[in-house]
C-alpha cells in the first residue's frame, strides 16, 4: 500500500476504502452528486444552496442516495459538503432502478459518517422506520436501537461532541463484530479513534438501514455538514479504522 493509502490493481489505483472487504456503499466527498438545478460535481457547476437530489455510490455496488428537492440536503460551496438540517433534510437509499432499498445485517457491520454537527439533540445519522437507528442524543451520548425494543446508550461523563461554527469534522462509527458486540468510535478534533462510552454493548438483533440523516422519513433529522458516508458488511479492525481516517481526511 503506497502513498495516499491506495493500491494499484490491474493498472488502476484503488482508493483505500475499496481495498477492505464487503464495502457495500461509499458516498464519497464531493463526488457523483447531482442538484435539482442541473448542477453536478462532475461538471463543477453546483451552486451554493442547490438541493442535492442524487448522490451516487462511488464503489462497485449499485445504488444511490436521493430525495425530492423539498427534503434534500443543500450543497455548501464553502467546503463542498452537503448541509443537512434538523428540519426535513435527509436521504433515502435507492437501487439503480429507482426503487427504495434497505441493508439488513444479521452479523457484523460498520457504518461511518464524516460530519460536522450543527446541532446535538437527537440527530440521527442512520435509521429505518423508527425500528433501527443510530443517533447523537446530546453532546455526550449516542443512542442505538437495532430491531426489537432495546435501546443502548454510549455516554461519556465529560468528553463532548462539538458543534456549530468552528467545530471539527468527526468520523463517527457504529460497528458490530462477529461476537455481536456493538461499539461507537469517534475520530476528529481532540479524539483519536476514541471508544465512546468506554465499552461495547452486545446486541444480536438484525440491523436495518434505509435512511441517511434521519431516524425515519421526517423524524429526528440530523443537523450537520456531511463529507462521506460508508457502509460495510464487515467489522473493521482498529488498524483498518485508523487508516480509514487518514485516507478520508486527506480528501479535504
Amino acid at each position: 500500500m503506497g502513498v495516499g493509502l491506495s493500491m494499484a490493481k490491474g493498472g488502476a489505483v484503488i482508493p483505500y476504502p475499496e481495498t477492505l472487504p464487503n464495502l457495500l456503499t461509499w458516498f464519497r466527498y464531493n463526488t457523483k452528486q447531482s442538484g435539482n438545478s442541473g448542477g453536478k460535481t462532475l461538471n463543477h457547476n453546483l451552486v451554493d444552496g442547490e438541493k442535492i437530489i442524487k448522490w451516487e455510490n462511488y464503489g462497485s455496488e449499485e445504488g444511490y442516495l436521493g430525495n425530492v428537492a423539498a427534503d434534500a440536503p443543500k450543497f455548501e460551496i464553502d467546503d463542498n459538503t452537503l448541509e443537512f438540517s434538523a428540519n426535513s433534510r435527509f436521504f433515502n437509499l435507492f437501487n439503480d432502478a429507482g426503487a427504495e432499498k434497505t441493508f439488513e445485517f444479521a452479523g457484523a457491520f460498520t457504518l461511518i459518517m464524516r460530519v460536522r454537527f450543527t446541532t446535538t439533540t437527537n440527530d440521527a445519522m442512520f435509521g429505518h422506520n423508527n425500528v433501527d437507528f443510530f443517533r447523537l442524543t446530546n453532546s455526550k451520548s449516542f443512542r442505538t436501537k437495532i430491531g426489537g425494543t432495546n435501546q443502548n446508550n454510549f455516554t461519556e461523563d465529560s468528553d463532548e461532541i462539538d458543534s456549530g461554527v468552528g467545530a471539527p469534522y468527526y468520523c463517527i462509527v457504529f460497528t458490530r463484530n462477529g461476537a455481536e458486540d456493538t461499539f461507537v468510535r469517534v475520530d476528529g478534533g481532540e479524539y483519536n479513534n476514541k471508544l465512546w462510552g468506554g465499552a461495547g454493548v452486545q446486541d444480536t438483533d438484525t440491523c436495518t438501514v434505509s435512511n441517511i440523516g434521519c431516524q425515519a422519513d421526517n423524524v429526528q433529522e440530523m443537523g450537520g455538514n456531511v463529507k462521506d458516508v460508508l457502509i460495510y458488511e464487515n467489522y473493521l479492525s482498529t488498524t483498518e479504522m485508523s487508516d480509514m481516517y487518514t485516507f478520508l481526511n486527506a480528501q479535504g
